[in-house]
């Protein structure tokens, strides 16, 4: 399955082989230095990672379908042939719960 790895500089996607499973919590733990938060994805489909420290370089790390990694890139090639660059830049869609309006 396929990974996005969004970095936060320089500003790119990077596509790589691979899986982030539910019972490997701990190894990202390690990689992570326990300052990363593992999520699922609005849909609950895939797994997605966020470390929390500013020293990583890595903004989120998502699983991917073959078919969205088909679609990113198909629309980066349309892009680039419209003259407006390659970049497919991605937000992993969460949504943070609005508080009561009209408080604080």
């Amino acid at each position: 399955m396929p990974l996005l790895i969004c970095l936060k500089e320089p500003q790119m996607n990077l596509f790589v082989e691979g899986e982030i499973k539910d019972k490997d919590i701990k190894e990202w733990d390690k990689i992570f230095g326990d300052q990363m938060m593992m999520t699922k994805t609005p849909d609950g489909k895939s797994n997605v990672i966020i470390p929390l420290l500013s020293e990583f370089n890595i903004a989120f790390m998502q699983e991917i379908t073959k078919e969205e990694l088909d679609k990113m890139r198909e629309d980066a090639r349309r892009r680039r042939e419209q003259g407006r660059g390659g970049s497919n830049l991605v937000n992993p869609g969460f949504i943070f719960p609005r508080g009561t309006p009209g408080r604080g």
